[in-house]
């Protein structure tokens, strides 16, 4: 029964002491507790005594009596009636199984509680009512700098800055707990950490405060990393504020979280306005209806990014090109919201579009260039091919783009190493008169420049300057040059076939005018008065159409122009049909003569080189009188029509439209220079009149001037044989020509016309006889070209002593050449050689003055 007894005080005590471990596990608290709950256990015992414990000894006592004693009246005992020993056994080892089970489960709370204490990174502290410690667990003890033995001795303020405890102690007053307090603590080396504090009361069973339990958390890593966190945040927006571009970030419901200073300046709204609203409520109309927002909520929704470029900016109603990005924000589990950046493009537009309209006028300057430009790349590729170029090679831009230079125009194969060395050395070669052969019948004469281009790929350019004209040219000035030369070798024999001529023509004059009465003899005479002026004539086309002489408009009969022109070409002309359909009246127009036959002569030239190799090689001239009414180039009213016309090869409708180009030809190398037509253009227009062209390639070209048509001239007065016989009343004549032939017929022409005449063999003896003769001589005829003095000094000689005396010009030279070359200024009177009896006495009559001897 004692051994009951004590095993359910054990029992008790027991599980009073599993109450306070695990209330204060082994701190100085516990054995307070201890005590307390011995107390405690004590009165239990004396209760469990008075209600279990003795009537369970009373029922041992009468056990043990009916085992000695056997059957016979029990002690009087007071146990309640009603409990039977198997129930009160049943429940007794019910009792100690349970009692057995709870001390293990304490034995492994207790082993818990020492293992958390001792491995637990925080602090945890008792303190008493006055907030005085009362115990510490390891990792507090460490950071304390003390012992179990002697931490109760540490003073639980000098862990706590400066009134900190304090304010914990206020606090504590009017709360059970103080849960999350930040506040700083002090180790025992002086160093301060960041700690969270959670603090509640502990009462006792009548609520009454026995102390304090507190738990500190060390957060001095998680404060450096918040503080991080933040620098790092700041510092991100600050990069995003830096940026350029509008940098906008939502959350996944499309609020806007972020926005840069560069969005805020676009959107012309605050923080308040932008941070927090829906991206919405900032969207354009536009950008509305078209969906921008799905379309950013799906970024959000797909995780895939849109990047765009070129686009109208979806947060302005005005037109703004932008490239856009929308990127998906990711957390570690998921997708978390957009960052939406936008890139005002409006400037590189602008220079786009400078660079366009640069490389168009750059494109446009190469195509206009005269010069061929070809650019290579360092495959010899082409990559530039102008206008020029397409002309000099007749290939298209379109054929030869992209291929290689050699395959695509072979003609330059011969310049291959050429080119080649300029890529590799990065030096600029130039070649003069390069040729290059485009067709069997054509080549192509060109200055060559190739420079080195160092971009972002090498490669080389071409300058083709065609001078195949140019050598045409100079060629052809060369002959000219050399026809010149002749010509002044010449000069000298052709005066002195004139001279020649002059005697012929002046004899055979002098015997049609003796001859009167014998027909057969006037006709032979005639004969070579005819041949003589046909000579001269010839002569004088000669010297016209080589000469260069001074324009000089006059009234000149068309019809009388054709034929000479055509008497002139007459050798050229003999194998081809020469029609002519002159117009009945004499036409007449106001031009140059020399000019206006170089026109036919070109015009009938070329007529004759179209009919080559036609059957019947037939041109055709025709002359009339039209009047134009309402014509496009001309004004109303009276034109002469030519009209000559080929029944020759013809020209193709491509090249009659560059007929009248300078320098453009169909004809064969060094048969002409393409001037022809140019030159015809241009005299016409300068007399306004106008030159149309109308061809049928195998059929024929007919060529239309339209000239205004001129009053006809006053017709020349002839003198009659009896004018001739007649007396003369003027003074004496004095000839001066160092031709004898030219002396003696003029001299007998002259006595013929009963005209006195003197004469002189050279300047000298001219200007002797007219100083000694003055006052009877009444005309001077003067030759130019004579030895010793020449005929103009004898001119100057004359008018300085007698500033009216009548001065004739008789020369070979024409009139215009003998102004602009040898005078240098306008002859009054002049008469060309050869001459007639009657030219002659016709002018001495109309200009001799008469004297009185």
């Amino acid at each position: 029964m004692h051994r009951l007894t004590l095993g359910v005080a054990a029992v008790l005590l027991g599980l009073v002491s599993v109450g306070a471990i695990v209330r204060w596990s082994f701190t100085p608290a516990f054995w307070l507790s201890c005590l307390v709950d011995s107390v405690l256990a004590l009165l239990a015992f004396l209760w469990l005594r008075r209600t279990l414990l003795r009537p369970l000894g009373t029922l041992q006592m009468r056990l043990t009596h009916r085992q000695t004693q056997g059957t016979g009246p029990l002690p009087q005992t007071d146990a309640p009636p009603g409990i039977g020993l198997p129930e009160l056994t049943q429940a007794v080892g019910q009792l100690l199984a349970d009692l057995d089970r709870l001390a293990q489960e304490v034995a492994r709370l207790r082993e818990y509680s020492t293992t958390l204490s001792r491995t637990a990174q925080a602090i945890v502290v008792g303190l008493d009512a006055d907030l005085h410690l009362i115990s510490l667990n390891e990792y507090g003890q460490t950071l304390a700098g003390t012992d179990p033995q002697h931490f109760a001795q540490a003073d639980i303020a000098r862990f706590f800055t400066a009134g900190e405890l304090e304010s914990l102690r206020s606090e504590l007053e009017t709360k059970d707990a103080v849960i999350g307090r930040e506040m700083s603590l002090l180790t025992h080396n002086g160093d301060q950490l960041d700690a969270e504090m959670s603090v509640s009361r502990l009462r006792n069973d009548r609520g009454q405060l026995t102390g304090y339990l507190g738990v500190i958390v060390d957060v001095t890593k998680r404060k450096r990393a918040e503080t991080n966190l933040r620098n790092q945040i700041a510092f991100s927006q600050q990069i995003f504020s830096s940026i350029p571009e509008m940098i906008l970030i939502t959350d996944r419901n499309l609020r806007v979280t972020f926005c840069n200073r560069q969005a805020r300046e676009l959107l012309a709204r605050s923080d308040l306005e932008v941070i927090g609203q829906s991206l919405t409520q900032q969207l354009s109309a536009e950008a509305l209806e078209s969906g921008f927002d799905e379309v950013v909520r799906q970024v959000i929704t797909k995780g895939q990014r849109i990047s765009q470029i070129n686009v109208r900016n979806p947060f302005v109603g005005e037109e703004q090109f932008v490239d856009l990005l929308i990127e998906p924000l990711r957390s570690a589990t998921a997708r978390i919201g957009s960052l939406i950046l936008i890139r005002d493009i409006s400037e590189w537009r602008q220079l786009t579009a400078q660079l366009r309209s640069l490389q168009g006028f750059t494109q446009r300057l190469v195509n206009a260039s005269p010069f061929a430009v070809i650019s290579l790349d360092s495959q010899a590729r082409i990559s530039v091919w102008n206008a020029t170029a397409e002309r000099m090679f007749h290939l298209p831009f379109s054929e030869v783009f992209g291929k290689n230079l050699y395959e695509a125009v072979p003609p330059f194969l011969p310049l291959r190493d050429v080119i080649d060395d300029v890529a590799i050395l990065q030096k600029t070669v130039h070649r003069n008169d390069e040729t290059f052969t485009i067709a069997p019948q054509e080549d192509l004469v060109a200055n060559v420049t190739i420079y080195p281009v160092t971009a972002e790929e090498s490669g080389v350019v071409l300058h083709l300057e065609d001078v195949s004209a140019l050598r045409e040219l100079e060629s052809t000035l060369l002959q000219a040059q050399k026809m010149e030369s002749l010509g002044l070798l010449t000069s000298g024999i052709i005066h002195d076939f004139n001279n020649l001529l002059s005697g012929i023509l002046g004899y055979a004059s002098l015997l049609e005018q003796r001859l009167e009465g014998d027909d057969k003899l006037q006709k032979y005479a005639s004969t070579i008065i005819h041949s003589s002026e046909r000579a001269s004539d010839l002569i004088r086309q000669l010297l016209d159409y080589a000469r260069k002489k001074v324009a000089e408009k006059a009234a000149i009969p068309l019809n009388e122009l054709l034929r000479e022109s055509l008497e002139f070409l007459a050798p050229h002309l003999k194998t081809i049909k020469v029609e002519q359909q002159l117009a009945p009246d004499e036409l007449v127009v106001h031009a140059d003569r020399g000019k206006l036959s170089q026109v036919f002569i070109n015009l009938t030239i070329n007529a004759k080189d179209a009919t080559e190799g036609c059957n019947e090689p037939t041109i055709t001239i025709t002359t009339s009188r039209v009047e134009l009414h309402d014509h496009p180039h001309l004004p109303d009213g009276s034109y002469a029509k030519i009209m000559i016309a080929d029944n020759g090869c013809g020209i193709s409708p491509q090249n009659l439209e560059k007929i009248f180009e300078p320098f453009f030809t169909t004809k064969k190398v060094g048969r002409g220079t393409g001037l022809g037509l140019s030159l015809v253009q241009g005299i016409i227009r300068d007399y306004a009149g106008h030159i149309e062209i109308s061809s049928e390639v195998g059929v024929g070209t007919r060529i239309y001037l339209f000239l205004p048509v001129g009053e006809l001239p006053r017709p020349i007065t002839t003198v009659s044989p009896e004018a001739v016989a007649e007396p003369s009343q003027v003074g004496t004549v004095l000839l001066i020509d160092d031709e004898e032939v030219v002396r003696e017929i003029g001299t007998d022409m002259l006595h013929l016309g009963g005209i006195s005449c003197l004469s002189a063999a050279d300047g000298e003896e001219g200007l002797a006889l007219f100083q000694e003769h003055r006052s009877t001589i009444g005309l001077i005829i003067l030759d130019i070209e004579m030895p010793r003095m020449s005929g103009e000094k004898v001119f100057s000689s004359i008018r300085q002593v007698d500033a009216d005396m009548p001065v004739l010009i008789a020369s070979g030279y024409s009139k215009e050449y003998l102004e602009s070359k040898v005078f240098g200024r306008k002859i009054d009177h002049y008469i060309p050689k050869p001459f007639k009896i009657e030219q002659l006495l016709h002018q001495v009559r109309n200009l001799s003055r008469v004297t009185h001897a």
